[in-house]
């Protein structure tokens, strides 16, 4: 019988250990960018009058930013203008790749802009908008210390409660 339990818990430490070492590598990983067009179900552009009589397009923000979501701003919106609403970059966003998707068109199409460079030596006005588009702000690529101290941390709480569940049962 306690052949049997130690058995269960050794299989409970692999499937541990294996589950946090696939959470590690996502989190390494990221999040992926965008897929087809159709698969998300997203429609053609759409134009809302708003305030005024003032044309409104929606966009969408995602990834690193504050309050990524769903935005009705006016069509005359840019890119940072649009970032700025959002909350802004965390402080783990890449502004080096920022990806604005376009599925308003025939074929949908990924543009990736360095906002950084854009920021610190502005060359033209920022990239503007489109109904229908979405910002994709990126992680940055590079471990943090962070991360790697909370594997680390789950690895030894996982082994710590097998040991102290194998001492019990002897």
């Amino acid at each position: 019988m306690k052949t049997a339990i130690k058995l269960c818990i050794l299989g409970w430490v692999c499937l541990s250990v294996m589950l946090a070492l696939c959470a590690a590598a996502a989190r390494a990983e990221g999040d992926g960018f965008l897929g087809e067009g159709d698969r998300f179900g997203l429609r053609g552009p759409q134009y809302v009058y708003g305030d005024n009589e003032r044309v409104k397009i929606a966009v969408n923000v995602w990834g690193e930013v504050e309050r990524p979501g769903s935005y009705l701003v006016p069509d005359d919106t840019d890119l940072v203008t649009l970032l700025s609403l959002a909350g802004g970059p965390t402080p783990m966003a890449n502004l080096k790749t920022v990806k604005i998707a376009r599925f308003s068109c025939a074929s949908p199409q990924t543009q990736s802009i360095d906002l950084q460079e854009m920021i610190d030596s502005p060359a033209g006005p920022p990239p503007g908008l489109f109904p229908g588009d979405t910002i994709s702000v990126a992680k940055r690529s590079s471990t943090s210390w962070g991360s790697v101290l909370r594997t680390v941390y789950e690895l030894a709480l996982a082994a710590g409660t097998v040991a102290l569940l194998v001492d019990r049962i002897d």
